[in-house]
């Protein structure tokens, strides 16, 4: 935890998970929020009580994309400082990652479920859903930390 104007802020763990294939970087949108809202995003999520940061990323990378992957390195950790928007400090652990079998052509639709109910999740935003269209960019078209 860490003080601010008197207020403690709480550290949310988060893993993000770059995943590359043929100078591609694996991304998504969400159906239903407009892309001015949610922008373009990578495979990401909070880590949970006793998980590690690296099967966080291969957890969400899986709920995610419904595709198994590994990691092929750890890319770095940042803390962001989310206040005044939000009263925490969000640690992001990046790793580079796999999928196997990715085709960097492919489009695909997926999304993540609640694992307590197994319905599909809402993102809070517009009502908009988590099922979204996943694509592989190419790299030399985004930027991103991994070299």
């Amino acid at each position: 935890m860490t003080s601010h104007n008197g207020a403690m802020a709480r550290e949310v763990e988060k893993a993000v998970c770059y995943v590359l294939h043929n100078n591609h970087l694996l991304v998504f949108t969400h159906n239903n929020v407009p892309l001015t809202v949610t922008g373009v995003q990578v495979p990401a999520g909070s880590i949970k009580p006793g998980e590690s940061p690296e099967r966080a990323a291969v957890r969400e990378l899986h709920e995610e994309t419904d595709r198994p992957g590994q990691i092929l390195s750890s890319v770095g950790v940042q803390r962001y400082d989310l206040r005044p928007t939000r009263n925490e400090i969000a640690v992001r652990h990046y790793f580079e990652m796999r999928m196997t079998d990715a085709d960097e052509s492919e489009r695909w639709v997926a999304g993540e479920s609640d694992p307590s109910t197994g319905r599909e999740t809402s993102l809070g935003l517009a009502g908009g859903s988590r099922c979204a269209m996943r694509t592989f960019l190419q790299r030399d078209s985004v930027n991103v930390l991994v070299q």
